[in-house]
Order: C-alpha cells, then structure tokens, then sequence
C-alpha cells in the first residue's frame, strides 16, 4: 500500500478528461452519441474513485475517458452535419420539384392560350377547318377574269 501513496492523482489527466466530457454534454452527444457519452461518464467517475488509492489505474481510466468523450463529439459533429446535409438536400429536392411543377404549369397554360398555334388547324364537325372552302383565288375587283380593262 505505502507504493501507491507515494504516487500522485492524475490531476491532470482527470482534469482534461471532465473537460472533454463536459465539452460532449454540452454538444449534443446525449441525443447523437449517448453510448460514448456514457462509456466516457463511467469511466471518468471510476477514475475520480480511485484517484487516491490507485492513481496508475485512475490515469489509465481518465485517459480512457478522454478517448471516449473524444469519440462522442467526433460522432456528434459528424451526425449533425449529415443531418444538415439532409436538410439542405431535402430542401433542394423540394425547390426542383418547385421549379419543374411551376414550368409545367406555364408550358401547359401557354399550350392553352394559344389553341392550335403547336399543332394542325382545328376543324369544324365535318373535319374542315373552318373558313371559305379551298379553292382557287377569287378574281380581283375590276377584273374580269379575261385580262381586259
């Protein structure tokens, strides 16, 4: 027993691994990474434990918990920004779908302000177009046809 008092806390290492640990609360990791986040917890508490009765094991377990609340912020920021992602891309699908919806529309209200300006003439029921039925050109006034005044 007298080897292991003569040993120090881990001060150090227990202080850095209550700051990342903090630093992974306050990130989002309860909601994105709770696993690590919890993993990080214990060991850190297990570590602040045995700090003065097993200093090399508290060191150990404080660094530990550092690795892990290290872990659970990379995962957090990595979920958070493939959500964004998604957002943004969702947005993105919508604004096309938009676009495409709206372009439709007008293709499809030009078509119908401009009936058979795209296509043949319309006709009559008997299959005509309507107008004066088609033939050779009406003579001119003052004409009669034969070339003389």
């Amino acid at each position: 027993m007298a080897g292991c008092a003569s040993t120090p806390p881990p001060v150090a290492d227990l202080s850095q691994a209550q700051t990342l640990v903090a630093q992974a609360e306050q990130s989002g990791a309860p909601r994105y990474d709770g696993a690590d986040l919890s993993s990080a917890q214990d060991k850190l508490q297990q570590a602040d434990q045995s700090s003065h009765e097993h200093p090399a094991a508290a060191a150990r377990l404080a660094m530990e918990a550092s690795a892990d609340a290290q872990l659970a912020l990379a995962r957090t920021n990595a979920r958070k920004e493939r959500d964004a992602l998604k957002q943004v891309n969702d947005s993105l699908t919508a604004l096309q779908q938009q676009l495409h919806e709206q372009s439709g529309a007008e293709e499809q209200s030009g078509a119908e302000e401009r009936p058979g300006a795209d296509g043949p003439p319309a006709t009559e029921e008997g299959g005509t177009p309507p107008g004066p039925p088609p033939g050779p050109p009406s003579p001119t006034p003052g004409s009669d046809g034969g070339g003389q005044p």
